[in-house]
């Protein structure tokens, strides 16, 4: 899986704690589409008997598979840039993205109907869930387990930024992929 550059541009004043739980949320929602990536590749592969029913995050256990800041400026308008697996970093990119176009959209209908509205809007938007279904079901995982699956590992974990969105942490975002493939050393930290 190649790499790829997600840049999160941002306003306001990031204290600590904000900047902790911003991390924590991007670091949650990488590492759980990431394994589910793996959940998909063992499916195709045929072996998803070796991880189902009870995928569980350990197996995204090499440096490889690690989400690092590349770059990070503090200021209002400021950004984070992580560097890290090019699939988790779209769908990531794809979701925030469609979250501020829906956000527009939605501010011409009532609240009842926006917030039902906007969690079916989320899940259908991301073309991924439908490769993530599509591939689960073509391995015979029942429909349940592949619920329980996206639920846990796509949607409460994307709609865990929600929050930073509104709070102006995350205002625009931008997927690069590196100019080369080995772009991070970790000798020069």
């Amino acid at each position: 899986m190649s790499k790829a550059y997600l840049k999160i541009y941002g306003d306001g004043n990031y204290d600590a704690e904000h900047a902790e739980v911003f991390l924590f949320r991007i670091t949650t929602c990488y590492k759980s589409i990431l394994l589910l990536d793996k959940i998909l590749q063992a499916a195709i592969g045929g072996r998803i008997a070796s991880i189902y029913p009870n995928p569980v995050m350990p197996y995204i256990s090499s440096e490889d598979d690690r989400l690092h800041i590349s770059s990070v400026e503090f200021h209002s308008p400021g950004f984070w840039e992580f560097l890290g697996k090019l699939n988790p970093l779209e769908v990531i990119r794809q979701y925030l993205t469609d979250r501020h176009e829906r956000e527009k959209d939605n501010n011409y209908r009532n609240k009842h109907e926006e917030i039902k509205l906007n969690l079916e809007n989320r899940i259908r938007s991301l073309e991924y869930v439908s490769k993530v279904v599509n591939t689960l079901r073509d391995a015979g995982v029942p429909e349940k387990q592949i619920s329980m699956l996206v639920q846990e590992h796509i949607v409460l974990p994307l709609a865990s930024l929600d929050l930073m969105c509104e709070s102006g942490y995350v205002k625009n975002v931008e997927l690069a992929k590196p100019k080369k493939e080995s772009v991070f050393d970790e000798t020069e930290i």
